[in-house]
């Protein structure tokens, strides 16, 4: 059996149609505001320069202020017992071959001084970082002496990051705002570019340190002489 539309029926459908994803979606989700923000967290290294000698010293220096900016500067975070979770990995640049990952381990390569807060290494390559919570921001310092010629890389990476984060000017329309925190990282020395040709030069990596995404720059290589 042959089924006729009429224009009339036809326009009444479309009509239905476009009209019902309206009706099925106009309720209060629009009073809430989902926020994830992402955030640069700061470490200075000093002095910043290329090359070392033995017995040398690296001040690595750590200051997270509890109330921050996220990366594009729209809204300010207040961090309250915050865990960011952060690691430090140090390795030798010392095969070609193989990915900034997957070169050696240099922890004993230096000697590890903690001043403020705790580097503490676990494995041949990585360091769990521990930030005290002081005077409005959470801190660390500490020095590493460099103890052997060759080419070293600092990481400085976040896993899973935990704890309380309120948005304290929030916009106003909503009833309700749920504020996380995305994807961040540590930003060595303001993200200026100091020494990362190391890595291309040393590692099987290819990094474009000139690419948009310059703001994720985790990294401080140097070389130790004799």
């Amino acid at each position: 059996m042959d089924i006729k539309i009429t224009k009339f029926a036809f326009w009444r459908n479309v009509r239905l149609i476009v009209f019902l994803p309206f009706v099925l979606f106009s309720c209060d989700e629009d009073d809430t505001l989902y926020l994830s923000k992402e955030f640069n967290f700061p470490v200075t290294i000093s002095p910043a320069k290329e090359n070392f000698e033995i017995g040398d010293t690296l001040k690595i220096e750590i200051l997270i202020p509890e109330i921050m900016a996220d990366r594009e500067n729209s809204v300010q975070y207040l961090f309250e017992n915050f865990d960011f979770d952060p690691y430090l990995s140090i390795r030798e640049l010392s095969e070609k071959s193989k990915d900034l990952a997957e070169q050696p381990g240099a922890v004993r390569k230096v000697k590890i001084i903690n001043v403020e807060g705790d580097i503490n290494p676990f494995s041949a390559a990585g360091c769990k970082l521990t930030l005290i919570n002081k005077d409005s921001a959470y801190r660390l310092t500490s020095k590493f002496v460099v103890l052997d010629s060759g080419i070293y890389n600092l990481s400085f990476s976040t896993t899973s990051i935990s704890g309380t984060a309120k948005l304290i000017n929030p916009p106003k329309g909503y009833k309700k705002i749920i504020a996380g925190v995305g994807p961040s990282y540590f930003l060595v020395n303001s993200g200026i570019e100091i020494n990362s040709h190391l890595i291309n030069q040393h590692t099987a990596s290819n990094f474009d340190f000139t690419s948009s995404e310059g703001w994720a720059r985790p990294f401080f290589s140097f070389r130790v002489v004799k």
